[in-house]
Protein backbone atom coordinates (compact mmCIF):
# COMPACT_ATOMS: atom_id res chain seq x y z
CA UNK A 1 0.00 0.00 0.00
CA UNK A 2 3.33 2.24 -0.28
CA UNK A 3 1.29 4.35 -3.17
CA UNK A 4 -1.70 5.33 -0.68
CA UNK A 5 -1.89 8.20 1.42
CA UNK A 6 -1.89 7.44 5.35
CA UNK A 7 -5.66 8.83 5.36
CA UNK A 8 -5.74 6.56 2.57
CA UNK A 9 -4.10 3.87 3.79
CA UNK A 10 -5.79 3.47 7.11
CA UNK A 11 -9.55 3.47 5.28
CA UNK A 12 -8.36 0.21 3.40
CA UNK A 13 -7.41 -1.82 7.06
CA UNK A 14 -10.54 -0.12 8.59
CA UNK A 15 -12.46 -1.17 5.96
CA UNK A 16 -11.50 -4.24 5.43
CA UNK A 17 -12.87 -5.37 8.58
CA UNK A 18 -16.21 -3.54 7.45
CA UNK A 19 -16.37 -5.26 4.20
CA UNK A 20 -15.41 -9.00 6.04
CA UNK A 21 -18.19 -7.97 8.46
CA UNK A 22 -20.68 -6.90 6.04
CA UNK A 23 -20.53 -10.26 4.07
CA UNK A 24 -21.12 -12.09 7.40
CA UNK A 25 -23.77 -9.96 9.07
CA UNK A 26 -25.86 -10.55 5.39
CA UNK A 27 -25.66 -14.43 6.27
CA UNK A 28 -26.96 -13.70 9.88
CA UNK A 29 -29.35 -11.67 8.97
CA UNK A 30 -30.91 -14.31 6.50
CA UNK A 31 -30.31 -17.19 9.04
CA UNK A 32 -32.88 -15.15 11.36
CA UNK A 33 -35.22 -14.15 8.90
CA UNK A 34 -36.12 -17.83 8.06
CA UNK A 35 -35.51 -18.91 11.45
CA UNK A 36 -37.39 -16.72 13.27
CA UNK A 37 -40.20 -15.48 10.65
CA UNK A 38 -41.59 -12.08 10.32
CA UNK A 39 -42.97 -12.08 13.86
CA UNK A 40 -39.97 -13.52 16.01
CA UNK A 41 -37.78 -11.05 13.77
CA UNK A 42 -40.30 -7.99 15.10
CA UNK A 43 -39.74 -9.33 18.42
CA UNK A 44 -36.12 -9.33 18.34
CA UNK A 45 -35.86 -6.13 16.69
CA UNK A 46 -37.63 -4.29 19.20
CA UNK A 47 -36.07 -5.53 22.01
CA UNK A 48 -32.47 -4.05 20.34
CA UNK A 49 -34.26 -0.82 19.64
CA UNK A 50 -35.47 -1.06 23.21
CA UNK A 51 -31.45 -1.34 24.70
CA UNK A 52 -29.90 0.60 21.98
CA UNK A 53 -32.28 3.46 23.34
CA UNK A 54 -31.69 2.96 26.67
CA UNK A 55 -27.74 2.74 26.02
CA UNK A 56 -27.90 6.23 24.11
CA UNK A 57 -30.00 8.14 26.18
CA UNK A 58 -27.88 7.07 29.96
CA UNK A 59 -24.11 7.28 28.21
CA UNK A 60 -24.61 11.16 28.20
CA UNK A 61 -22.70 11.56 25.08
CA UNK A 62 -19.56 10.64 27.13
CA UNK A 63 -18.40 8.42 25.03
CA UNK A 64 -17.69 10.52 21.92
CA UNK A 65 -16.20 12.60 24.79
CA UNK A 66 -13.59 9.94 25.57
CA UNK A 67 -12.81 9.26 21.65
CA UNK A 68 -12.41 13.31 21.48
CA UNK A 69 -10.03 13.58 24.13
CA UNK A 70 -7.80 11.16 23.94
CA UNK A 71 -7.88 11.73 20.15
CA UNK A 72 -6.75 15.22 20.75
CA UNK A 73 -4.00 14.00 23.46
CA UNK A 74 -5.32 15.95 26.08
CA UNK A 75 -6.23 12.24 27.89
CA UNK A 76 -3.39 9.33 27.88
CA UNK A 77 -5.47 6.39 26.69
CA UNK A 78 -4.98 5.37 30.15
CA UNK A 79 -7.01 8.42 31.22
CA UNK A 80 -9.86 7.63 28.38
CA UNK A 81 -10.33 3.95 29.71
CA UNK A 82 -10.37 5.16 33.38
CA UNK A 83 -12.83 7.46 32.98
CA UNK A 84 -14.78 5.43 30.26
CA UNK A 85 -14.80 2.56 32.77
CA UNK A 86 -16.28 5.13 35.60
CA UNK A 87 -19.03 6.54 33.22
CA UNK A 88 -20.25 4.16 31.26
CA UNK A 89 -20.60 1.92 34.63
CA UNK A 90 -22.83 4.59 36.16
CA UNK A 91 -24.85 5.12 32.71
CA UNK A 92 -25.06 1.31 32.46
CA UNK A 93 -26.84 0.85 35.94
CA UNK A 94 -29.24 3.93 35.89
CA UNK A 95 -30.23 2.41 32.12
CA UNK A 96 -30.96 -0.95 33.23
CA UNK A 97 -32.19 0.07 36.36
CA UNK A 98 -34.34 2.80 33.83
CA UNK A 99 -35.32 -0.11 31.88
CA UNK A 100 -35.85 -2.72 34.13
CA UNK A 101 -39.21 -0.80 35.34
CA UNK A 102 -40.28 0.14 32.12
CA UNK A 103 -40.52 -3.50 31.14
CA UNK A 104 -42.97 -3.70 33.93
CA UNK A 105 -45.50 -1.04 32.39
CA UNK A 106 -48.39 -2.14 30.31
CA UNK A 107 -47.11 -0.29 27.31
CA UNK A 108 -48.03 -1.40 24.15
CA UNK A 109 -44.40 -1.63 22.86
CA UNK A 110 -43.58 -4.15 25.05
CA UNK A 111 -46.53 -6.52 24.41
CA UNK A 112 -44.15 -7.20 20.89
CA UNK A 113 -41.92 -9.64 23.13
CA UNK A 114 -42.08 -11.45 26.33
CA UNK A 115 -40.75 -10.29 29.35
CA UNK A 116 -37.72 -11.90 29.62
CA UNK A 117 -36.61 -11.08 25.92
CA UNK A 118 -37.16 -7.75 26.93
CA UNK A 119 -35.21 -8.18 30.23
CA UNK A 120 -32.53 -10.73 29.16
CA UNK A 121 -31.79 -7.63 26.37
CA UNK A 122 -30.99 -5.45 29.16
CA UNK A 123 -27.45 -7.16 29.59
CA UNK A 124 -26.74 -5.52 26.71
CA UNK A 125 -26.58 -2.18 27.93
CA UNK A 126 -23.12 -2.16 29.13
CA UNK A 127 -21.80 -4.69 26.38
CA UNK A 128 -22.97 -2.46 23.74
CA UNK A 129 -21.12 1.28 25.52
CA UNK A 130 -18.28 -0.26 26.64
CA UNK A 131 -17.56 -2.72 23.22
CA UNK A 132 -18.13 0.36 20.81
CA UNK A 133 -16.01 3.37 22.92
CA UNK A 134 -13.16 0.66 23.64
CA UNK A 135 -13.19 -0.34 19.84
CA UNK A 136 -13.44 3.52 18.85
CA UNK A 137 -10.14 4.20 20.96
CA UNK A 138 -8.14 1.48 19.31
CA UNK A 139 -8.69 4.26 16.22
CA UNK A 140 -7.36 7.07 18.98
CA UNK A 141 -4.11 5.66 19.52
CA UNK A 142 -3.57 4.39 15.54
CA UNK A 143 -5.22 1.03 15.83
CA UNK A 144 -7.06 0.70 12.73
CA UNK A 145 -5.96 -2.56 11.75
CA UNK A 146 -7.21 -3.66 14.95
CA UNK A 147 -10.62 -2.07 15.25
CA UNK A 148 -11.38 -3.64 12.05
CA UNK A 149 -10.38 -6.86 13.20
CA UNK A 150 -12.59 -6.15 16.27
CA UNK A 151 -15.41 -5.52 13.71
CA UNK A 152 -15.12 -8.52 12.06
CA UNK A 153 -14.48 -10.82 15.48
CA UNK A 154 -17.94 -9.61 16.56
CA UNK A 155 -19.51 -10.10 13.52
CA UNK A 156 -17.65 -13.94 13.45
CA UNK A 157 -18.93 -14.88 16.88
CA UNK A 158 -22.43 -13.37 16.16
CA UNK A 159 -22.87 -15.82 13.00
CA UNK A 160 -21.59 -18.43 14.63
CA UNK A 161 -23.89 -17.90 17.80
CA UNK A 162 -27.13 -17.81 15.48
CA UNK A 163 -26.13 -20.47 13.82
CA UNK A 164 -25.94 -22.68 16.89
CA UNK A 165 -28.60 -21.31 19.69
CA UNK A 166 -30.88 -20.11 16.66
CA UNK A 167 -30.43 -22.37 13.70
CA UNK A 168 -29.58 -25.25 15.30
CA UNK A 169 -30.58 -25.22 19.02
CA UNK A 170 -34.03 -23.43 17.94
CA UNK A 171 -34.13 -21.12 20.78
CA UNK A 172 -36.00 -17.99 18.69
CA UNK A 173 -35.64 -14.67 20.01
CA UNK A 174 -34.05 -15.60 23.36
CA UNK A 175 -31.17 -17.49 21.52
CA UNK A 176 -30.68 -14.56 19.56
CA UNK A 177 -30.14 -12.69 21.81
CA UNK A 178 -27.79 -14.63 23.39
CA UNK A 179 -25.98 -14.71 20.11
CA UNK A 180 -25.73 -10.83 20.59
CA UNK A 181 -24.30 -10.44 24.11
CA UNK A 182 -21.41 -13.23 22.99
CA UNK A 183 -20.57 -11.10 20.10
CA UNK A 184 -19.98 -8.02 22.04
CA UNK A 185 -17.97 -9.85 24.74
CA UNK A 186 -16.05 -11.21 22.53
CA UNK A 187 -15.40 -7.71 20.87
CA UNK A 188 -14.99 -6.08 24.22
CA UNK A 189 -12.38 -8.81 25.61
CA UNK A 190 -10.38 -8.52 22.18
CA UNK A 191 -10.53 -4.76 22.19
CA UNK A 192 -9.47 -4.94 25.67
CA UNK A 193 -6.20 -7.05 25.14
CA UNK A 194 -4.92 -4.47 22.46
CA UNK A 195 -5.80 -1.32 24.72
CA UNK A 196 -4.06 -2.96 27.90
CA UNK A 197 -1.04 -5.66 26.55
CA UNK A 198 -0.03 -3.23 22.95
CA UNK A 199 -0.85 0.01 24.37
CA UNK A 200 -0.09 -0.96 28.02
CA UNK A 201 -2.80 0.96 29.32
CA UNK A 202 -3.28 0.54 32.92
CA UNK A 203 -6.28 2.17 35.44
CA UNK A 204 -5.43 5.86 37.06
CA UNK A 205 -6.66 7.91 39.49
CA UNK A 206 -9.77 9.74 38.59
CA UNK A 207 -9.71 13.28 38.73
CA UNK A 208 -12.43 15.60 39.34
CA UNK A 209 -11.27 18.11 36.98
CA UNK A 210 -10.94 15.90 34.39
CA UNK A 211 -14.65 14.18 34.99
CA UNK A 212 -15.90 17.72 34.74
CA UNK A 213 -14.37 18.20 31.42
CA UNK A 214 -15.33 15.23 29.90
CA UNK A 215 -19.16 15.33 31.18
CA UNK A 216 -18.86 19.31 29.98
CA UNK A 217 -18.31 17.78 26.23
CA UNK A 218 -20.91 15.30 26.45
CA UNK A 219 -23.45 17.70 27.83
CA UNK A 220 -22.93 19.80 25.22
CA UNK A 221 -23.43 16.96 22.38
CA UNK A 222 -25.93 14.85 24.40
CA UNK A 223 -29.19 17.08 23.07
CA UNK A 224 -27.14 15.57 19.36
CA UNK A 225 -27.44 11.89 20.73
CA UNK A 226 -30.94 12.22 22.15
CA UNK A 227 -31.81 13.70 18.35
CA UNK A 228 -29.84 10.94 16.63
CA UNK A 229 -31.92 8.53 18.64
CA UNK A 230 -34.77 10.04 17.62
CA UNK A 231 -33.47 9.92 13.80
CA UNK A 232 -32.60 5.93 14.65
CA UNK A 233 -35.16 4.82 17.04
CA UNK A 234 -38.10 6.92 16.74
CA UNK A 235 -39.28 5.29 13.79
CA UNK A 236 -39.15 1.69 15.16
CA UNK A 237 -40.41 2.96 18.67
CA UNK A 238 -43.62 4.33 17.69
CA UNK A 239 -44.13 1.37 15.28
CA UNK A 240 -44.07 -0.82 18.30
CA UNK A 241 -47.10 0.92 19.73
CA UNK A 242 -49.12 1.44 16.57
CA UNK A 243 -48.26 -1.66 14.40
CA UNK A 244 -48.08 -5.96 14.55
CA UNK A 245 -45.38 -7.43 15.62
CA UNK A 246 -45.25 -8.69 12.33
CA UNK A 247 -44.64 -5.30 10.02
CA UNK A 248 -41.99 -4.59 12.45
CA UNK A 249 -39.95 -7.97 11.10
CA UNK A 250 -40.18 -6.20 7.40
CA UNK A 251 -39.38 -2.76 8.80
CA UNK A 252 -35.81 -4.57 10.85
CA UNK A 253 -34.36 -6.74 7.61
CA UNK A 254 -35.37 -2.98 5.68
CA UNK A 255 -33.11 -1.10 7.92
CA UNK A 256 -30.62 -3.73 8.62
CA UNK A 257 -30.10 -4.55 4.99
CA UNK A 258 -29.41 -0.70 4.69
CA UNK A 259 -27.29 -0.24 7.87
CA UNK A 260 -24.30 -2.35 5.99
CA UNK A 261 -24.19 0.33 3.45
CA UNK A 262 -22.95 2.52 6.59
CA UNK A 263 -20.41 0.10 7.09
CA UNK A 264 -18.49 2.24 4.64
CA UNK A 265 -19.01 5.88 5.90
CA UNK A 266 -18.76 4.36 9.22
CA UNK A 267 -14.82 3.04 8.05
CA UNK A 268 -14.26 6.93 6.54
CA UNK A 269 -15.79 8.40 9.92
CA UNK A 270 -13.54 6.25 12.35
CA UNK A 271 -10.59 7.39 10.94
CA UNK A 272 -11.55 11.14 10.56
CA UNK A 273 -12.02 12.16 14.28
CA UNK A 274 -8.43 11.07 15.33
CA UNK A 275 -7.23 13.03 12.67
CA UNK A 276 -9.35 15.91 12.62
CA UNK A 277 -8.86 16.61 16.39
CA UNK A 278 -5.40 16.28 16.65
CA UNK A 279 -5.22 19.15 13.61
CA UNK A 280 -4.92 22.29 14.18
CA UNK A 281 -6.94 23.67 10.73
CA UNK A 282 -9.08 20.31 10.92
CA UNK A 283 -8.18 18.81 7.87
CA UNK A 284 -10.73 19.95 5.79
CA UNK A 285 -9.76 19.24 3.03
CA UNK A 286 -9.64 15.44 3.80
CA UNK A 287 -13.10 15.81 4.92
CA UNK A 288 -14.46 16.81 2.18
CA UNK A 289 -12.43 14.27 -0.10
CA UNK A 290 -14.02 11.72 1.58
CA UNK A 291 -17.10 12.79 1.86
CA UNK A 292 -17.29 13.10 -1.94
CA UNK A 293 -15.76 9.84 -2.19
CA UNK A 294 -18.52 8.19 0.16
CA UNK A 295 -21.54 10.22 -1.93
CA UNK A 296 -20.31 8.58 -4.93
CA UNK A 297 -19.36 4.89 -4.19
CA UNK A 298 -22.43 4.39 -2.07
CA UNK A 299 -24.77 6.22 -4.18
CA UNK A 300 -24.25 3.60 -6.58
CA UNK A 301 -24.52 1.07 -4.30
CA UNK A 302 -27.61 2.68 -3.24
CA UNK A 303 -29.25 2.95 -6.39
CA UNK A 304 -28.36 -0.53 -7.77
CA UNK A 305 -30.12 -2.09 -4.33
CA UNK A 306 -33.08 -0.13 -4.84
CA UNK A 307 -33.54 -1.29 -8.52
CA UNK A 308 -32.69 -4.96 -7.23
CA UNK A 309 -35.02 -4.70 -3.98
CA UNK A 310 -37.07 -7.71 -4.60
CA UNK A 311 -34.91 -10.17 -5.91
CA UNK A 312 -32.48 -9.40 -3.48
CA UNK A 313 -35.43 -10.16 -0.65
CA UNK A 314 -36.34 -13.29 -2.24
CA UNK A 315 -32.90 -14.32 -2.23
CA UNK A 316 -31.61 -12.98 1.65
CA UNK A 317 -35.12 -13.37 3.17
CA UNK A 318 -37.60 -15.32 1.33
CA UNK A 319 -41.05 -14.86 0.12
CA UNK A 320 -42.45 -13.70 3.37
CA UNK A 321 -40.91 -10.28 3.47
CA UNK A 322 -41.68 -8.82 -0.04
CA UNK A 323 -43.72 -6.19 1.93
CA UNK A 324 -40.38 -5.16 2.90
CA UNK A 325 -39.35 -4.04 -0.73
CA UNK A 326 -41.12 -0.48 -0.76
CA UNK A 327 -39.61 -0.17 2.63
CA UNK A 328 -35.83 -0.70 1.28
CA UNK A 329 -36.38 2.12 -1.24
CA UNK A 330 -37.44 4.54 0.88
CA UNK A 331 -34.51 3.58 3.60
CA UNK A 332 -32.04 3.78 0.34
CA UNK A 333 -32.41 7.92 0.03
CA UNK A 334 -32.60 7.85 3.97
CA UNK A 335 -29.18 6.07 3.90
CA UNK A 336 -27.72 8.65 1.10
CA UNK A 337 -28.67 11.40 2.87
CA UNK A 338 -26.98 9.65 6.13
CA UNK A 339 -23.94 9.00 4.83
CA UNK A 340 -22.71 12.42 4.95
CA UNK A 341 -24.26 13.17 8.48
CA UNK A 342 -21.32 10.18 9.08
CA UNK A 343 -18.70 12.47 7.52
CA UNK A 344 -19.28 15.71 8.52
CA UNK A 345 -20.58 15.49 12.38
CA UNK A 346 -17.03 13.72 13.16
CA UNK A 347 -15.44 16.87 11.78
CA UNK A 348 -17.57 19.12 13.93
CA UNK A 349 -16.89 17.20 16.45
CA UNK A 350 -13.55 16.80 16.26
CA UNK A 351 -12.92 20.89 16.28
CA UNK A 352 -14.71 21.50 19.18
CA UNK A 353 -18.29 22.54 17.99
CA UNK A 354 -20.45 19.75 19.50
CA UNK A 355 -23.25 22.30 20.08
CA UNK A 356 -24.06 23.23 16.36
CA UNK A 357 -23.78 18.78 16.09
CA UNK A 358 -26.48 18.66 18.33
CA UNK A 359 -28.25 21.47 16.89
CA UNK A 360 -28.25 19.59 13.82
CA UNK A 361 -29.24 16.45 14.71
CA UNK A 362 -31.97 18.18 16.96
CA UNK A 363 -33.64 19.88 14.19
CA UNK A 364 -33.50 16.56 12.05
CA UNK A 365 -34.71 14.30 15.05
CA UNK A 366 -37.91 16.94 15.53
CA UNK A 367 -38.61 16.89 11.92
CA UNK A 368 -38.52 13.23 12.15
CA UNK A 369 -41.08 13.29 15.54
CA UNK A 370 -43.04 15.43 13.34
CA UNK A 371 -43.23 13.47 10.48
CA UNK A 372 -43.47 10.19 11.70
CA UNK A 373 -46.39 11.23 13.72
CA UNK A 374 -48.57 12.17 10.66
CA UNK A 375 -47.57 9.39 8.57
CA UNK A 376 -47.21 6.28 10.50
CA UNK A 377 -50.99 6.33 11.44
CA UNK A 378 -52.01 6.02 7.88
CA UNK A 379 -49.01 4.51 6.02
CA UNK A 380 -47.71 2.33 8.90
CA UNK A 381 -44.05 1.17 7.90
CA UNK A 382 -44.33 3.17 4.81
CA UNK A 383 -44.41 6.13 6.70
CA UNK A 384 -41.66 5.83 9.40
CA UNK A 385 -39.14 5.35 6.64
CA UNK A 386 -40.64 8.58 5.10
CA UNK A 387 -39.93 10.22 8.67
CA UNK A 388 -36.84 9.04 9.20
CA UNK A 389 -35.85 9.94 5.79
CA UNK A 390 -37.21 13.72 6.41
CA UNK A 391 -35.22 13.89 9.54
CA UNK A 392 -32.04 12.77 8.02
CA UNK A 393 -32.41 15.28 4.95
CA UNK A 394 -32.99 18.00 7.81
CA UNK A 395 -29.60 16.94 9.77
CA UNK A 396 -27.70 16.72 6.91
CA UNK A 397 -28.20 19.99 5.00
CA UNK A 398 -27.61 21.58 8.67
CA UNK A 399 -24.20 20.02 9.24
CA UNK A 400 -22.98 20.80 5.24
CA UNK A 401 -24.11 24.24 6.28
CA UNK A 402 -22.18 24.18 9.22
CA UNK A 403 -19.17 22.28 7.67
CA UNK A 404 -18.56 25.10 4.86
CA UNK A 405 -18.97 27.98 7.76
CA UNK A 406 -16.20 26.96 9.97
CA UNK A 407 -14.21 25.02 7.03
CA UNK A 408 -13.94 27.90 4.80
CA UNK A 409 -14.68 26.36 1.74
CA UNK A 410 -17.13 26.21 -0.63
CA UNK A 411 -20.67 24.22 -1.53
CA UNK A 412 -18.99 23.55 -4.74
CA UNK A 413 -15.27 22.86 -3.29
CA UNK A 414 -16.68 20.60 -1.00
CA UNK A 415 -18.69 18.34 -3.55
CA UNK A 416 -16.78 18.86 -7.05
CA UNK A 417 -14.36 15.94 -7.80
CA UNK A 418 -10.66 16.96 -8.32
CA UNK A 419 -7.92 14.57 -9.97
CA UNK A 420 -6.42 13.74 -6.66
CA UNK A 421 -9.76 12.13 -5.83
CA UNK A 422 -9.63 9.90 -9.18
CA UNK A 423 -6.19 9.28 -8.17
CA UNK A 424 -6.72 8.00 -4.85
CA UNK A 425 -9.49 5.62 -5.15
CA UNK A 426 -7.41 4.33 -8.54
CA UNK A 427 -4.63 3.54 -5.98
CA UNK A 428 -7.00 2.14 -3.57
CA UNK A 429 -8.57 -0.42 -6.27
CA UNK A 430 -5.10 -0.94 -7.32
CA UNK A 431 -4.08 -2.49 -3.78
CA UNK A 432 -7.33 -3.94 -3.03
CA UNK A 433 -6.79 -6.02 -6.84
CA UNK A 434 -3.14 -7.23 -5.37
CA UNK A 435 -4.45 -8.13 -1.89
CA UNK A 436 -7.18 -10.66 -4.14
CA UNK A 437 -4.48 -12.08 -6.23
CA UNK A 438 -2.14 -12.64 -3.61
CA UNK A 439 -5.63 -14.28 -1.72
CA UNK A 440 -6.31 -16.34 -4.70
CA UNK A 441 -2.80 -17.33 -5.04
Amino acid sequence: MKNLTPGTRDFFSTFGGQVGAISIALITQAMLARALEPSGRGSLYVCQVFQATLAMIFAVGCDTAALYYVSSRKFSISEGITYTLLNGSISSILAMTAGWFLISSKLAFFSKATELEFRLSLLLVPLTIFSLVFQGLLTAVGRYGAFGTATLTRALVLVVAVFGLVWVGELGVVGSIWANILAYLASLLFSVYVLVFREKATLVKPRLSNVKTMLSYGLRYYFGKLSNTANLQIGPILLGFLVPKQELGFFSIAYRLLDQIQSIPHALATILLPRVSSSKHGRTELVARLARVALTVCGLILLSIAALATPLVRFLFTDQFIPAVPVIRILCLASAFRILTKIFAPYLLGINHPGFTSLAMGTGGVGNIILILALVPGLGIVGAAGGLAGGYLLSTSMLVLGFCHFSGLSFRETFTWKKSDFREVRNLWETIGVRLRKNAS
